[in-house]
């Protein structure tokens, strides 16, 4: 019966360490935690870029839907109005685009440094 009782123990010692939750383990546990959490940093900023380009598009083939569709019916494609929504929004979108690419830069940095550990 003893003997039972050590091995068990052996095999649950054995799991808390593989499971890095032994106290030799925390640092590596910590490491790891922080790598995942850039990870998952970097995933939501491409969620939003690959969000606001779909977007973009979108808006872009609508208006020019919109265009063709009256000017198949004979009437000026846009109103100067639309046309300057339209380039006011287009000019967003590309202002928006250095500030995406920076996040994505720091995030890559950050996430190499930790992994260069």
């Amino acid at each position: 019966r003893s003997s039972d009782l050590a091995a068990h123990e052996v095999f649950l010692e054995s799991v808390i360490s593989r499971c890095l939750l032994d106290s030799a383990s925390r640092a590596l546990l910590n490491q790891l935690r922080a790598v995942f959490d850039q990870i998952i940093e970097f995933q939501n900023a491409q969620d939003t870029m690959y969000t606001a380009a779909l977007k973009e598009l979108q808006m872009r083939l609508q208006f020019e839907e919109k265009k063709k569709q009256r000017e198949s019916e004979g009437q000026w494609g846009v109103t100067s109005i639309e046309e300057e929504e339209e380039n006011k929004r287009i000019l967003e979108f590309r202002e928006s685009i250095p500030k995406i690419r920076s996040q994505l830069r720091i995030l890559t940095h950050f996430y190499q440094g930790i992994v260069q550990q």
